[in-house]
């Protein structure tokens, strides 16, 4: 059984504390909330958050997320417009939850806060100094595309894609055409599958543990791009009704001798073995036998 999620994005301390007591409340049966509010009194723009994780109930506060969890039930209270500290009071850990003075930078300046303690400054430095000209670039039509990409890498590869700055550095890089091309192209591979989740979503969305998932990764059971220090993304063609997509284990094990992005090629490309359908539409419609005859076939010449 999967988790049931809800993300809620208030723009005010009392929409927090509601948003917190009326989920709990619609899936607790009466029980007693595990969480206290209070406003200090020398604060009165301030709200203080006192937990009581128990077995049933986890709770985990971050500089963006608040998140709840009760059994299967989860809620994400996202504190994009709020500042978040902790702090102790009466021996016992607070979170100090307070509005931010200009919202709209709020997560602009957490990022900074994090490049000004990076190990690499040069290397961090130059990136900023693209993305500064990418935003010069670009009008605000590309930048709202590029914006809607399901991740941070696509988002960067949109607008860097989109930019005069991609033509311009082929004079410079022989190669870097052809960088770019490879780029793109797995843009799009990723766009055709839906997006990417993380290891942790798809714990969730599968209903196991996130060593589970890293267990289905490494037998071959899920395709799994990697992303180097972070850990691994997994594309959501693979996913259907809180479970792996009927038939993919089977066809994976067809796959194993190709790489990642060569297995996610394979099931998001039409295929002329299957009447111009994508491998992973026909899976869906039940098309098994099918798909794992185009797989066996699959880098031969001339096979799609």
């Amino acid at each position: 059984m999967s988790t049931v999620s809800d993300t809620v994005h208030p723009s005010t301390l009392d929409q927090i504390q509601a948003n917190i007591v009326d989920w709990f409340e619609g899936i607790s049966k009466g029980a007693e909330l595990p969480i206290r509010f209070s406003h200090p009194s020398k604060s009165s723009n301030r709200l203080c958050l006192f937990s009581t994780p128990t077995t049933d109930f986890k709770v985990e506060i971050d500089q963006r997320t608040i998140s709840l969890q009760v059994k299967r039930h989860r809620l994400s209270v996202v504190l994009d417009q709020f500042d978040v500290r902790t702090e102790f009071q009466d021996q016992r850990i607070c979170f100090n939850i307070e509005p931010h003075a200009r919202p709209e930078h709020r997560v602009l300046d957490l990022v900074l806060r994090e490049v000004a303690e990076t190990e690499h400054p040069a290397f961090v430095s130059r990136l900023l100094r693209v993305v500064k000209n990418l935003e010069k670039d670009l009008s605000k039509g590309r930048i709202n595309e590029a914006i809607a990409a399901p991740t941070d890498y696509l988002v960067f590869l949109n607008a860097l894609s989109a930019s005069p700055l991609a033509s311009e550095s082929a004079g410079d890089d022989p190669l870097a055409a052809a960088k770019f091309r490879g780029l793109e192209r797995k843009r799009q591979l990723v766009e055709a599958a839906g997006g990417v989740l993380s290891s942790e979503r798809v714990a969730e969305l599968l209903g196991i543990t996130r060593q589970a998932v890293d267990k289905r990764r490494a037998q071959n059971q899920l395709v799994a791009l990697t992303q180097g220090k972070r850990g691994y993304s997994y594309p959501c063609f693979q996913f259907e009704d809180g479970k792996a997509l009927r038939g993919l284990e089977e066809v994976l094990q067809e796959l194993k001798a190709f790489d990642p992005w060569m297995q996610l090629a394979f099931f998001v490309n039409p295929n002329d073995r299957l009447s111009g359908i994508t491998p992973s539409a026909a899976l869906r419609a039940g098309n098994q036998s099918d798909v794992l005859r185009a797989a066996r076939s699959y880098g031969e010449h001339g096979a799609a």
